[in-house]
């Protein structure tokens, strides 16, 4: 009491004090290992907005969208951080998919898509090849056009070649009159969309310059049709057809050329059809060679060959340039053929194929084997046999009618009319009926003006209704040259069958 009375309540209170702060202290020693911290305060949040799924990008305020139509927009992504060049063209469906799927989220490989890669090898997809355009566009080629303009009819381009450097599959291109440099084909049609260079009016390719041998150049490419061109003076070959299929030449002129007038090689299929072939110099009016396919099947109609150094038409398999050696399937009807300096059609290595309501005559002039020569090519074994001839009318001084030689055996001949020399058959195993191929050295027992060289029949000819509608189980053609339908039962003989009186 003593002690509280001398220092008070006061002392007491201030000693309390000081031993509580020594054993707080003491604890807060003590706390630094056994006791928990006290929380601290909160930092400012440095860390960002954790990305939004999907998308592997910080989450920021989207900019505008690129204003350039080359890059493909986002609407959840900011813009490229650098500035990309566009490309000089648009970019294709497939560059603007792998551009957007550069954006996706990396994948986590997971047991199962780890073991997926090990047993599946991924192969790239190969996409479609562009489809051939077809445009059906007309161009025009006139000589007061330029290379430069657009080919329509108000813009026409100069030069024929630049047409056909244009012209895709369903084109056709119309030439105006003029003279014009020659022209070589640049690209296929298509069945049904051809391209089709046509003259409209009076068109001669006539090339000063001679850039190639032949003036209207057909190489490589299939669909093409010719029409209505004149060929003239080329180096060798006024229209050309070389490793080209289902070609049309129809309703040209081709005279005094270096060596043909029409030439096609290893071409199947090929139709030359009205045209003339004239005085070509060194060989023959249409020559139709080669062959590498089976069924060759071309067909030359209403054709005029004359005054060639050659022959009129000749058909050659020439077995040593190759291929099979054989021209098969081809049909020669309607065709003119006169006055040429060796034969009229000079047939090599042919197979199965047609010759009917052919007119021949004056031909051999220097020299020929017949107006008609079945043949095979020298030293190839590849005899001209089961071909049919019927229904010509032949008009031969000088040489044979028809000649069959060198193993041209099995072939079927019937319902010809001959005026001259007959049928000379070196070969044998022909089947040659006697009585409806008719000869005689009068052609006045026969046509109604042969002086004019007018080969029609009248009632009272000799060959009117003479002939057989079959023969070698064969049948004749059901119409004539000049379209008049044949009686069924007693067709005549020859080219032209009597023709129908009007009233």
């Amino acid at each position: 009491m003593c002690g509280l009375d001398r220092f008070g309540w006061r002392g007491y209170v201030d000693a309390v004090k000081f031993v509580l702060w020594i054993w707080l202290f003491a604890c807060g020693v003590m706390a630094q290992t056994n006791w928990p911290a006290p929380a601290r305060l909160p930092a400012p949040n440095t860390v960002p907005t954790p990305p939004t799924p999907g998308i592997n990008i910080p989450q920021i305020r989207p900019a505008l969208a690129p204003a350039s139509p080359y890059l493909l927009p986002l609407t959840n992504a900011p813009v490229r951080p650098r500035a990309i060049k566009p490309p000089s063209v648009l970019p294709s469906p497939t560059d603007m998919m792998r551009e957007g799927l550069q954006l996706r989220p990396p994948v986590i490989a997971t047991p199962v898509s780890t073991a997926a890669t090990q047993t599946v090898n991924y192969v790239e997809p190969q996409l479609p090849k562009p489809p051939v355009v077809v445009t059906n566009k007309t161009l025009y080629v006139a000589l007061t056009g330029s290379d430069k303009n657009d080919g329509t009819e108000k813009k026409p381009f100069a030069t024929i070649q630049k047409a056909a450097d244009a012209a895709k599959p369903g084109d056709t291109v119309f030439v105006l009159p003029g003279t014009y440099e020659g022209f070589e084909t640049k690209r296929s049609g298509k069945p049904q969309e051809p391209i089709t260079f046509k003259a409209k009016g009076d068109v001669l390719i006539l090339s000063a310059q001679n850039n190639s041998a032949d003036h209207i150049l057909v190489r490589g490419t299939d669909w093409i049709v010719i029409e209505g061109f004149t060929c003239r003076e080329a180096p060798r070959a006024g229209i050309a057809v070389i490793e080209a299929g289902d070609v049309v030449i129809s309703n040209n002129v081709c005279g005094r050329n270096g060596k043909w007038g029409i030439f096609t090689g290893f071409s199947p299929r090929v139709q030359i059809l009205h045209n003339k072939a004239f005085g070509s110099q060194k060989e023959h009016g249409i020559y139709v060679s080669n062959s590498r396919v089976p069924d060759d099947n071309p067909v030359l109609r209403g054709n005029e060959c004359y005054e060639n150094a050659g022959n009129g038409i000749q058909l050659n398999g020439d077995c040593h340039a190759g291929g099979d050696g054989i021209i098969s399937g081809a049909l020669l009807e309607g065709n003119i053929i006169r006055d040429n300096h060796t034969k009229g059609f000079s047939l090599i290595s042919i197979e199965a194929c047609r010759i009917q309501n052919n007119v021949l005559y004056q031909n051999g002039r220097n020299a020929g084997a017949g107006g008609i020569h079945l043949t095979d090519e020298t030293n190839c074994g590849k005899p001209s046999r089961h071909n049919i001839i019927v229904n010509n009318t032949i008009v031969e001084p000088w040489i044979a009618a028809i000649r069959l030689t060198d193993g041209a055996t099995h072939n079927v001949i019937f319902n010809n009319l001959i005026v001259g020399r007959g049928i000379v058959d070196e070969a044998g195993n022909n089947r040659i009926d006697g009585d409806s191929n008719i000869r005689s050295d009068m052609p006045v027992e026969f046509f109604t003006n042969h002086v004019e060289f007018d080969f029609r029949l009248g009632y009272q000819s000799r060959a009117a209704y003479a002939g057989k509608a079959t023969y070698g189980e064969q049948a004749a053609p059901t119409e004539d040259i000049a379209g008049v339908p044949r009686s069924l039962q007693a067709p005549s003989v020859g080219a032209y069958d009597v023709a129908p009186m009007r009233r």
